[in-house]
């Protein structure tokens, strides 16, 4: 099966916060202008991962 290339317009519209949470990664604090994650990469107790919701529209 050929996969479909994803242009930048088309990448620009996918919710980082909607990809995390796809990905098993749910934001431990969320405002409305911003959700904190702990972040993937390492092992944390307190969030330090940000995503805007301002920017990632």
């Amino acid at each position: 099966m050929k996969k479909e290339k994803l242009s930048c317009e088309q990448a620009r519209k996918i919710s980082i916060v909607k990809a995390l949470a796809f990905l098993g990664h749910l934001p431990t604090r969320n405002t409305e202008k911003e959700a904190w994650f702990l972040s993937p990469l390492r092992s944390e107790t307190q969030a330090s991962f940000k995503v805007s919701k301002s920017l990632n529209c």
